[in-house]
Parts: C-alpha cells; structure tokens; sequence
C-alpha cells in the first residue's frame, strides 16, 4: 500500500488506495476535479484495417476498426497524464539538509548518495521541464541522542521545529523554500501515519517515506522521512539500495511539490486522469512512476539505486514517461478509450466506461510505440482489486490479444458485480520479452 495522504474525503478514492502496493509513500495532495474525457493525439497514422465484430453492450453487428500496423511512431492513441500545477511554488535550487541518528550503519553511502544526486544528469531530466535547477547538499546532521522507538509525524514535525528553535548546529541556518530536511531514521523506530481505528499506516509495512511541511515561525519547514526497511528488499538489493530508491523518490516530489497540504504544486495528473491517482496511490512524479516495471535503476551519473518519475514532456511525445527512458528500450503500450463520463459522487466525475450491473461495453485499445518493436507485444487486463487479494468485479474478453504499433484491440469489460464504491479501476499489461508497460483504465456502473 502507498500511503496517500490527500485532504480529499471520497470514500472511493480511499477505496482504491486501499488496495494499492508499492514501494514508498508519497506526500499530501488536495484533488480538484471537474470531468471531463480524455483526448487523442493529434497524428492521424496510417492504420486503416477494418472489420466486423459485434457490440456486445448494444447487441448489434457494427463495423470494427482493427488498424494496421504502421510505421509512423507513435501511432494515435489516448493521451497520457500530464501532472497539473495546482498554483504552488517548486524549489528552484533545493537545498538538501540529511539527518542521522546515532551508529548509523549505512550513513557514509546515504551521504555520498545525497552528496551527488541533485547535481546529476538523472536529477536534472526529473525535474527541470517543472522549473527545478540543479541543487546543493549539507554536510551530514548527527544526532547524539536516539528516537523514539514509536513516532507519529506530529511527533516529528514538533522535533524538528524544536532542533531549529535550539538552533542546534546545522539547523541554525537560514532556512528559505528550498530547504528540505531528510531525516534517515533507523530500523529499531517504527513510523505511524493517519489516525487510530485501523486508520495507521506503518512504516516498513505500508510505507518506505514520505515527505510534507508545516509551518513554523512564519516559514513553511518541508521534509523527508525515510525509515530503514531491510524487508522492502528485493533479490540483489541491499538495504542502502532500497533506502536510496526511496529517498529519490522523496526527493523528486518535494522538489516539485515542497508544500503538499499548504500550496500544493504538481501534486496530482490534470483532471481527466485523475483516476491514475487513485490506482496508483498518489499524483506527484514519483507516484505515477513507482509501481512501474523498472523504475527502480541504478543510475551512473547518481552511482546508487534511483526511481525514475513522470515527465510530461515525455509522455506528452508517446515516448517512456517515466524518465530518462531506459538504455535500449523501445517504449510500447496499449491506450484504451474511455467513452463515457462517471459520476463518482462527492463531486467527482471521471472518464471511464459505464454499465449497468451484468452489462458489458466493447471498447478499443490503441497500440502505440515510439520505434519499431522486435515483434508483437501481449495485452492483458486485471480488475485493481484482484492485485489486492480482493474479489473481482470485472471479467475482460479480448478480440487479439497481441499487436504492434498502429494496430488495435478489442476489449469486452463485463461488469459482473457492483463495485463496492460503484467503480472499479483495471490495468492493461503490455509484455515483449522482459520488458512490460501500464496503462489504466475504469470501470463504474451507469447505463
């Protein structure tokens, strides 16, 4: 699960965040939306294959354009999120200020890490199409005394405003907007966030970090939290490779949306993505890139394991959106077309594909990659409860079930059971050899 700390109080998006899994937790986010379907790009391709199928929703034989596979990359297909700036401010030149607490067994790699990630190139391609420049960092913080074995993040947000009253020595500087306070705690103190009730989330188990701010002495104090989670490793990776994985994506969304509860900046995708946020457990470039196939690298201009985050630019050109795209690899995915508009209560709406309880909806899915692939690519599609262990309120049936760039499929979503909040979010996964790509979709209920 991806700790979401957004101010909106939808029980469907609480709903969808609740079966989500991933690797670190991202900071707050006040979601605005006001509808609205999704578009294509512009490019009209070359595809021009037709057939004939039967609409399963309406009943009758229609006319089914199956595309063509063409050369001209990428061919049309839905557009991709773009991250929306909700008004507020980036760190211009961020200034990063890491804090240790005593016998730290990996401090000397976390502060190389920190030393050389805000002026590398994988730093610069994450965050200056947002208006972020190159950064600085401190020397290191130690702390004398050990924290607490259990901290909630009010107890850490009094903590740090205590350290900068005391002005004790290196946080008695001139703090500014583009300060960022990391704070690499140890395995032995377990981090809650939310509130009682079954409501906690807890580090190591539902998170790796998060970042926020709060105001203090008329000055908004932004921060990282980043506990230490040996079990977040997977096979080959070692502690400090999941620590540094995680604090880059801390990192890049507090550059990018230093002030998540108070002026949030690029914290959520524009409003006909929206739903996105909700799948994926969160808005800002490291959410939308973190349950990703192979965003986790270890970058050479950074020297340690990384997250790669969103780019508008690049998604906007069909290439990779997480970036920088990786060495090699052909970006390849399938878009499906999201017809109708649902009413998601509580003031939402939403692209999606709507149906009574029982019904079906035929919908096309455009293939799209920005070069020639070695081969078709395979399309599959998974209900998002079915990720979370939960039951299954969606049955998906595919015209083909693999393509090429200029091509389209079919798919028949049958909705089988009312979703408990009225809709349901699926993902489609596109695989070529051991490369694999996301794209999402929604179902709800309606006519």
């Amino acid at each position: 699960m991806i700790q979401n700390r957004s101010s909106s109080g939808s029980t469907f998006v609480l709903a969808l965040i609740a079966t989500t899994a991933c690797i670190a937790a991202c900071g707050g986010s006040t979601v605005t939306n006001s509808g609205g379907g999704g578009s294509d790009t512009a490019d009209s391709g070359t595809g021009t294959g037709m057939g004939t199928g039967t609409d399963k929703d309406a009943g009758a034989t229609a006319v089914v354009d199956n595309g063509a596979p063409s050369e001209k990359y990428p061919a049309p297909h839905p557009a991709a999120p773009q991250l929306a700036n909700l008004g507020g401010a980036v760190m211009t030149a961020p200034h990063l200020i890491p804090v240790f607490f005593p016998n730290d067994p990996n401090e000397a790699n976390l502060v190389s890490f920190i030393k050389s990630f805000p002026t590398s190139s994988f730093f610069s391609a994450n965050t200056s199409e947002y208006g972020v420049g190159p950064g600085t960092a401190a020397d290191a913080i130690d702390i004398a005394d050990a924290p607490a074995t259990s901290l909630n993040d009010s107890d850490i947000q009094t903590w740090l405003a205590a350290q900068i009253d005391k002005k004790t020595p290196g946080f008695d500087g001139t703090l500014d907007n583009n300060t960022l306070f990391i704070l690499f705690y140890p395995q032995s103190t377990t981090i809650s966030l939310g509130g009682g009730g079954g409501g906690q989330s807890l580090s190591c188990q539902s998170f790796g970090g998060y970042h926020d701010s709060f105001t203090h002495g008329g000055q908004e104090v932004a921060y990282a939290v980043v506990p230490r989670c040996p079990g977040f490793a997977g096979k080959g990776e070692s502690v400090v490779d999941v620590t540094t994985g995680s604090t880059s994506h801390e990192i890049l969304e507090a550059a990018t949306d230093p002030h998540p509860q108070s002026n949030p900046a690029y914290g959520q995708p524009d409003d006909a993505h929206v739903f996105w946020e909700f799948l994926l457990g969160g808005g800002e470039n490291g959410d939308m890139c973190a349950q990703f196939p192979g965003s986790f690298v270890k970058d050479p201009s950074v020297g340690f394991t990384v997250q790669r985050s969103w780019s508008n630019k690049a998604a906007a050109a069909g290439h990779d959106p997480c970036v920088p795209q990786n060495v090699g690899e052909v970006y390849f995915n399938s878009a499906v077309k999201l017809p109708d508009v649902a009413d998601l209560g509580q003031g939402f709406s939403s692209p999606a594909i709507t149906m009574p309880v029982g019904g079906s909806k035929t919908v096309e899915v455009d293939l799209f990659s920005d070069a020639k692939t070695s081969g078709p690519w395979t399309v599959e599609a998974f209900d998002e409860s079915s990720f979370g262990g939960g039951p299954s309120s969606l049955d998906f049936a595919w015209d083909r079930s693999s393509g090429v760039n200029g091509e389209k499929l079919h798919l028949t979503v049958t909705l089988k059971s009312k979703p408990q909040q009225g809709a349901a979010g699926f993902f489609i996964v596109s695989k070529l050899g051991k490369e694999e790509h996301m794209w999402l979709g929604l179902a709800a209920v309606g006519k």
